[in-house]
């Protein structure tokens, strides 16, 4: 009884108490330190947030607007690193487990994440890894749901991120931003949105095509859906029962009734199961997709490094798409093709040739 008092309490005081401490400036990060700590103590009375002075992951909530927050990580080894890479997950996906009542809540969950961070602590002990979940996506959905997800957020999100790792870090550290797919788009697009002469943009399978990439992650079926509805039904991999996961469902009369899972087993797993289910997403997402300035991003002379990543056997973005955005790219940019590669680099050859590449851009010979 103590505890659910102690729970509503904090719930009802936590955004005064955040509003208070963001108003100075020294208090800033006071203020994502103890937001991320009220949030896990009401969704897990057992979480504990990882202390950077410990050379654990750092975790904090981020305001990222008005209505946004994201969950966010910062793996720093050193206190003086020197270099950051920062990643972006690709759309349907999210690069931290959001299950706050499992031990394993904020750390890297898609096997890109987890796997670009391993090479980063591996081979590079100087420079910190930071990754998050864009709004609207499981983990970053307290403010914005699911539904009202844009890219054009996700790209204020990405910004707000790379600062806040500058802020940490120092004006001297490289950062390097690595966009997977929609990751991708977003990270292209940051080279308009940034005035940071220590950025370098790497774009992992993406495209120049805003108007064709729709196409890519989305079926005929459901853009139907956003014509006649307003709204589709967007697949989605949710760890199966989790009580952090958003609500999902499916209308009985939907013609694609039968592709929803039931998760609503609980399982209790440190490594979650994942299973398919549909979100519902508003045609809002379409629409800001369809408006995003992606040429004038990749155009412009900012002067920002532009590096594109592609699998010459990518049957989710084409090959030639990605060929597309680094020619119409101005300079400076890099083309780097990976034979035999698909979207996500399954094979462990070809992801050690993208981790190669990666490497020579933070070694600063790309």
């Amino acid at each position: 009884k103590s505890s659910r008092r102690l729970t509503s309490w904090l719930r009802a005081t936590r955004g005064r108490a955040v509003a208070v401490l963001r108003k100075k400036w020294p208090c800033r990060a006071m203020a994502d330190e103890l937001d991320f700590a009220v949030r896990q103590f009401v969704g897990s009375s057992t979480a504990k947030m990882p202390a950077a002075s410990t050379g654990k992951p750092h975790h904090v909530w981020l305001r990222t607007s008005a209505k946004s927050s994201v969950l966010c990580m910062l793996d720093a080894p050193t206190p003086l690193c020197d270099g950051a890479v920062v990643y972006l997950h690709g759309f349907p996906d999210q690069s931290l487990d959001h299950r706050r009542e499992a031990d394993g809540f904020g750390q890297c969950t898609s096997r890109f994440a987890r796997k670009l961070r391993e090479h980063i602590k591996s081979k590079h002990h100087s420079v910190a890894f930071c990754t998050f979940n864009f709004s609207g996506t499981p983990g970053s959905d307290d403010d914005t749901p699911f539904a009202e997800k844009l890219v054009s957020a996700e790209v204020q999100d990405a910004c707000c991120v790379v600062s806040h790792v500058r802020a940490v870090l120092g004006p001297a550290a490289k950062i390097c931003v690595v966009g997977l797919s929609t990751g991708a788009i977003v990270a292209a697009l940051l080279r308009e949105s940034l005035r940071d002469a220590q950025i370098h943009i790497v774009c992992v399978a993406g495209l120049f095509d805003v108007a064709a990439g729709l196409l890519y992650d989305f079926e005929p079926w459901q853009l139907r859906q956003f014509d006649h509805w307003g709204w589709c039904w967007k697949e989605f991999y949710l760890p199966i029962g989790s009580s952090s996961n958003p609500p999902y469902s499916i209308s009985s009369d939907d013609e694609h009734a039968d592709q929803i899972v039931d998760v609503a087993t609980p399982v209790a797993s440190p490594t979650p199961s994942f299973s398919k289910v549909f979100l519902r997403l508003n045609s809002s997402y379409r629409d800001d997709f369809l408006q995003l300035p992606l040429e004038r991003s990749v155009c412009g002379h900012s002067g920002i490094p532009l590096s594109v990543i592609h699998g010459q056997k990518d049957q989710s973005v084409p090959f030639e798409a990605g060929k597309q955005l680094y020619e119409r790219a101005a300079e400076p940019k890099f083309w780097h093709p990976i034979p035999s590669g698909d979207h996500l680099f399954r094979s462990d050859k070809t992801f050690k040739k993208v981790m190669r590449e990666i490497s020579l851009i933070l070694q600063g010979y790309a």
